[in-house]
């Protein structure tokens, strides 16, 4: 990630010459990182200083969060958004260039924009013929950063690394379909304690990740059921997945969604 970030503040060309005057000086013999910034800080008049030392003498990496974004008229028929970005890491900022994208009615391409950290905040403002309609900060996935929960798809890694996963147990099953889940849950949960279950009647289900076990769950007040954002939700003989049908007869389905309300985590049904 510090090589790309290098390039794209150098540019194509500056940084493969950059690249060629590192290995003609320093092929067959070793090297540094303070080596390799000296070639690249001959290509460009910004102090490539505290980056360098940044990204290659300390560890962590920035946590960013929108704080605000306004807009208003430029005078001139447009608009001009106003973004200010905070790196909420509890580690010292790191110095950042922050890709920014603008998406605008009655235009194809998103405007452009960046926000240069040069301290805890950054502030960039973008500016619309039109009415801006979506902002997206690093776009691309240009920036060594944390990711946000929920920019991240939601899978089954995270719900077998919980050492303590709620299980939740269909009631309109038979005793002796429950009791094979609950088998099921203590040889996932061998080493880790007892697993925690749940009826799916209870009104209110713990936090956390969470098993939804087995075709006969009650349905929950609230939308279960409805087709959700990735085309998913059940119907009488099964379940409907992006507009195709599955039954339940001779057939076993793993679903992974986020659940409502938590971002960090997946619940399995």
């Amino acid at each position: 990630m510090l090589f790309h970030m290098l390039r794209s503040e150098l540019g194509d060309a500056a940084f493969l010459e950059a690249l060629r005057g590192f290995y003609r000086s320093h092929v067959f013999t070793r090297a540094t990182f303070a080596d390799l910034g000296a070639a690249f800080q001959a290509r460009t008049t910004r102090d490539l200083g505290p980056v360098l030392a940044a990204w290659t003498g300390r560890t962590g990496a920035p946590l960013l969060r929108v704080v605000s974004e306004k807009t208003a008229a430029d005078g001139a028929g447009g608009t001009v958004t106003t973004v200010e970005l905070a790196q909420e890491q509890p580690e010292e900022p790191f110095p950042l260039a922050v890709p920014l994208a603008l998406t605008c009615a009655g235009t194809d391409s998103p405007v452009a924009g960046t926000a240069v950290f040069a301290g805890r905040t950054a502030t960039a403002e973008l500016r619309c013929a039109g009415q801006p309609l979506r902002l997206d900060v690093d776009p691309r996935f240009d920036v060594m950063r944390r990711l946000d929960p929920l920019e991240v798809a939601p899978s089954l890694s995270t719900l077998l690394g919980d050492d303590a996963p709620l299980y939740v147990l269909p009631t309109l099953a038979s005793e002796e379909e429950r009791a094979t889940w609950r088998e099921l849950a203590r040889a996932w949960q061998k080493g880790k304690g007892e697993p925690r279950f749940v009826g799916d009647a209870a009104k209110e289900l713990p936090g956390g990740n969470a098993w939804a076990l087995g075709w006969g769950n009650a349905p929950r007040p609230g939308g279960r059921g409805r087709p959700g954002p990735t085309g998913c939700g059940a119907v009488p003989e099964g379940v409907a997945v992006a507009g195709r049908g599955v039954a339940r007869a001779g057939e076993s389905l793993l679903l992974v969604a986020r659940r409502p309300g938590d971002p960090s985590g997946p619940s399995p049904g």
